[in-house]
């Protein structure tokens, strides 16, 4: 057998095998014997079938299969012995010209993309920000007020104020809040929270009781802060185009917070583990301090990331290209793996950047750490003190189970990739540190 590698672009190669019938052929021969042992075909007693009769229906299969078998194994083999750090996985070149019965060495090829060498200095990326979120008692108190709210229930009224729900319909409508005619209109029960709307389009809507109906536009009537998928109930794809709604009140509704007593902290923290609102407050400080560290990185995060990705990377487009047209579940024409580039590219070349600082910084994600944070992840879910060690065997099996799923598992790998990256920003970016409050916060990320 003999592997070798050629340039074809820049970070663009091919390895070529060739290989010889003497490389698979004893392997095919031991499985035709062991075929053999075991066929059960009419007129023959077991183990006595005419090994000319195996040979022909199994033979050719065997050798696809050896051959398949033994290519996968030497190239993932070469790769790793020269430390190519390709892109993807090997493409196959396709060969109409081999002779499976006749040839007596066969040569393959497989086109493979190599990611560019690409050097980060952290330290020496400038105009980032360090926000240093300040804790005040707006902030706490609006914590507390939602903490009750949380636990609260609702009740129906019969005008609106400016905190009240309203209960209804949304229609897609035009700029004059007129409905759209046509089939593919977005139309939907849902709830209005007024609470979500600037205050200049709450005016609006208070006042307003069942029966009556108004218009949204979500350009100018969201409050900053809040989601207009989430306030809406559509998916934020359907908002790309309709950006305006009639509604039709069918309620109005009001949500009457829980009152801050010992049945509600027992309820919400566990028996005896709050007794007293200063408890709460200095419980639900803690849980804000946590949240504005988190939050805080993840706004250097984004900052770093935006700096990087103005990196000039040079990138294998022509390969990436080819991968493109054959790595989804459904081959793509070049034309078609050609028009996606634009939108795949800035994936890839951050995928680069990452891998890059991740090795740089020898960062390894195995197996443990994949599964204990998916068993992390299925404790919060099913709200499982950490210690909660009775359940551990069981949750192993409900995360092998769950890992399985290669999307869930992917999600897992993203997650422990960008904490890594997180704390590798925090520990070697130099950035200036900026104290505010956590209104002004949400003001600067959302620039």
């Amino acid at each position: 057998m003999k592997i070798s590698q050629r340039q074809l672009n820049e970070l663009h190669d091919v390895i070529s095998v060739e290989i010889e019938k003497s490389d698979y052929q004893p392997k095919v021969e031991e499985k035709l014997r062991d075929y053999r042992k075991k066929a059960s075909i009419p007129g023959f007693r077991p183990g006595k079938v005419p090994i000319g009769l195996i040979r022909k229906q199994y033979e050719k299969p065997l050798m696809y299969e050896e051959v398949n078998a033994l290519l996968s194994t030497e190239v993932n083999k070469y790769i790793g012995e020269k430390k190519i750090n390709i892109i993807g996985y090997p493409v196959p070149v396709p060969n109409d010209n081999i002779d499976w019965e006749k040839d007596e060495s066969m040569t393959f090829e497989f086109e493979i993309g190599i990611e560019p060498e690409i050097k980060v200095d952290l330290a020496a990326i400038k105009g980032l920000t360090k926000a240093e979120i300040e804790m005040d008692d707006k902030t706490l108190d609006e914590e507390v007020e939602n903490f009750a709210r949380r636990f609260g229930s609702m009740e129906d009224i019969e005008v609106a104020e400016r905190e009240d729900f309203l209960q209804g319909k949304y229609i897609q409508a035009d700029n004059k809040g007129n409905p759209v005619e046509g089939e593919d209109r977005l139309e939907k029960e849902g709830s209005l929270p007024l609470r979500a709307l600037t205050d200049k389009a709450a005016k609006n809507w208070t006042g307003k009781k069942a029966g009556d109906h108004g218009v949204l536009n979500l350009d100018k009537d969201i409050k900053e802060g809040f989601n207009e998928a989430s306030v809406t109930g559509f998916d934020q794809g359907d908002l790309d185009e309709a950006r305006t709604f009639a509604f039709e009140i069918e309620k109005v509704s009001r949500l009457k917070p829980a009152e801050l007593n010992k049945e509600l902290f027992d309820k919400a923290f566990g028996e005896g583990e709050v007794s007293s609102e200063e408890e709460l407050r200095n419980r639900l400080g803690e849980q804000l301090k946590a949240e504005f560290s988190k939050q805080s990185s993840q706004y250097l995060f984004n900052q770093v990331y935006e700096k990087l990705m103005e990196m000039d990377i040079t990138m294998p487009e022509k390969f990436l290209q080819r991968w493109l047209s054959t790595s989804g579940e459904e081959p793509m024409s070049e034309k078609e793996a050609e028009e996606q580039m634009p939108s795949v590219l800035p994936a890839i070349k951050w995928q680069f950047i990452r891998d890059s600082i991740l090795r740089e910084h020898e960062v390894m994600i195995d197996e443990a750490s994949i599964m204990t944070a998916m068993k992390e992840r299925l404790r919060s879910q099913f709200q499982l003190p950490g210690g909660a060690d009775d359940m551990d065997e069981i949750l192993n099996g409900i995360a092998k189970q769950a890992l399985d799923n290669e999307e869930q598992r992917q999600r897992i790998v993203d997650e422990l990739m960008i904490g890594h990256l997180t704390s590798i920003f925090d520990e070697k970016v130099k950035a200036k540190s900026k104290k505010m409050s956590w209104d002004k916060f949400i003001k600067e990320a959302s620039k």
